[in-house]
């Protein structure tokens, strides 16, 4: 059996660990909303681009198996008008998992 102070210790460690995960959740959906305010205010055809290639990243995805099939399609679903989506993806359920499986990830690493 445990004792009180195990427990205790085992309680703070698991809050710390779900603290870190929602901060880096906060931190990934920070990323999507700043994508779409960049896209938003883009020409049409640099947009197009952006979202063709995310598009491409969302085939890539699935068939790593990285990507589950219905964040695929929530995906593509929002890059239909991603200025407009991306900021409401974050009102569901899954935003974490849609934030987590984002098909931007080459934007990461440009300035």
């Amino acid at each position: 059996m445990k004792s009180v102070g195990a427990v205790s210790l085992a309680l703070a460690e698991r809050r710390h660990a779900v603290e870190q995960s929602k901060a880096h959740y906060r931190v990934l959906r920070s990323i999507q909303r700043q994508i779409a305010l960049d896209l938003a205010g883009l020409q049409q055809e640099q947009a197009t681009k952006i979202v063709k290639r995310a598009l491409r990243n969302i085939v890539v995805l699935e068939s790593r198996g990285v990507s589950s099939p219905y964040c695929g399609k929530a995906w593509r679903r929002i890059l239909e008008d991603p200025a407009k989506r991306i900021p409401k993806m974050f009102r569901g359920h899954m935003a974490d998992a849609l934030a987590q499986n984002s098909p931007f990830g080459f934007l990461y690493r440009q300035p």
